[in-house]
């Protein structure tokens, strides 16, 4: 118990203030983790705009509420960011195979190889197979998280300036097409 009287009302004034600097540290080391993950996703100004005006509007109610909303929207962008990355890591794991089949189809294309067992010729063609139908079950898999993310964030999936969403879904047309899978 603080007691009574001017004291006890001293130092609930001093508790408060020092609540009041904690919290108001907090808005800010938020504020910049927005910031940052807006540049991250590289969310256009109009957007961002558009979350520093509810903010304000917010702020209207007091810090605590600011503070809340900042907890939210942040939670929000990293869950966001998040999702992006494993679809990146994704995309790389599918560019890594790609490179690997250009490999092996230029190793393949070494006439060469012709000479002697045509059983070499029938590895190759089970080897393009596991290929088509690993690459095929990758870019199905990608494709259906780029649509859950795109679903579930209310925007396209864009990277480095590309729908990624058509440009899989022609991928993996023609990956099915070359292959008859």
């Amino acid at each position: 118990s603080r007691g009574f009287g001017t004291p006890a009302y001293a130092a609930s004034c001093r508790e408060l203030e020092q609540l009041q600097e904690t919290v108001s540290g907090r808005v800010n080391e938020l504020w910049n983790k927005l910031t940052k993950q807006w540049h991250e996703l590289g969310l256009p100004p109009a957007d961002q705009e558009q979350s520093q005006q509810e903010l304000r509007v917010i702020r209207q109610r007091g810090t605590i509420d600011v503070l809340q909303a900042l907890k939210e929207k942040t939670a929000h962008l990293e869950a966001k960011i998040q999702d992006r990355h494993d679809i990146l890591r994704r995309v790389k794991a599918c560019t890594d195979l790609e490179a690997q089949i250009q490999a092996f189809e230029r190793e393949a294309s070494d006439s060469g190889r012709l000479r002697g067992s045509s059983a070499k010729l029938l590895q190759e063609e089970q080897q393009r197979r596991r290929f088509r139908c690993k690459k095929a079950r990758m870019m199905e898999d990608l494709l259906t998280r780029v649509v859950d993310w795109e679903e579930k964030h209310c925007e396209r999936f864009i990277h480095r300036g590309v729908a990624m969403r058509e440009v899989l879904q022609q991928d993996l047309e023609d990956t099915k097409e070359l292959g008859g899978l």
